[in-house]
């Protein structure tokens, strides 16, 4: 049984679009049997909403499903890796252990996925909370209660699963690099521009009060 890739998606940002389009040839050209599915919202946008209904419309308990947000890039091996890993245990498997963010003009300078796994970041970061490359089978990401719809526009709701992942002891972590393409800047608190500001303050005050730790 193949795994089913799933991006989440909101807006029509050229950026975030061109993005997009890198991260589908990514998975055209090493993993073209794998179907994939984008899993749209509205704005502002509620990725877990997104990712809960797509997966919840997965019909094979033991499917896999891997994550990949619409602007991250982990090697082939590294996906490959994180499938094996969680098809044959029940864990919520990231595909990485280092995030390294790429600048404006290095991704401006990236003609194709093979480029942007190859170009040099501005910023890095261990074991980030990121679940930009992720995999799960669908019986656990049920399991462990999905991403909470509570966290709405941007941020919060991969941290506040990922705790609730280490508690259950099903979080796992491959070696590798993740490679973020730039999409905007972002404020000091690390939200992006176009986030509404209220929505990450309400969001980072729900994610203090589910797990008990500042956000």
């Amino acid at each position: 049984m193949k795994p089913l890739v799933v991006i989440p998606f909101a807006g029509k940002d050229e950026l975030r679009l061109r993005n997009l389009e890198t991260v589908l040839d990514f998975y055209d050209d090493n993993f073209p049997d794998w179907p994939r599915t984008i899993a749209h919202s509205l704005l502002p946008f509620n990725r877990a909403a997104a990712l809960n209904s797509t997966i919840g419309r997965v019909e094979q308990p033991e499917r896999v499903v891997v994550l990949n947000d619409a602007d991250t890039l982990c090697t082939p091996e590294q996906v490959r890796g994180a499938v094996a890993l969680a098809t044959v245990e029940p864990y919520f498997v990231f595909a990485y252990t280092l995030y390294l963010r790429l600048g404006e003009k290095i991704t401006a300078s990236c003609a194709s996925w093979r480029d942007a796994l190859a170009a040099p970041a501005e910023w890095g970061m261990v074991n980030a909370g990121s679940q930009g490359c992720s995999a799960v089978r669908r019986n656990v990401y049920q399991e462990l209660g999905g991403l909470d719809e509570r966290f709405d526009g941007w941020g919060y709701e991969d941290l506040e699963f990922n705790m609730r992942a280490d508690r259950a002891g099903v979080s796992r972590r491959l070696p590798g690099e993740l490679r973020h393409l730039w999409h905007g800047p972002r404020r000091d608190n690390d939200s992006p521009w176009d986030a509404e500001p209220a929505d990450v303050e309400r969001n980072a005050a729900l994610y203090t009060r589910l797990t008990g730790l500042p956000s």
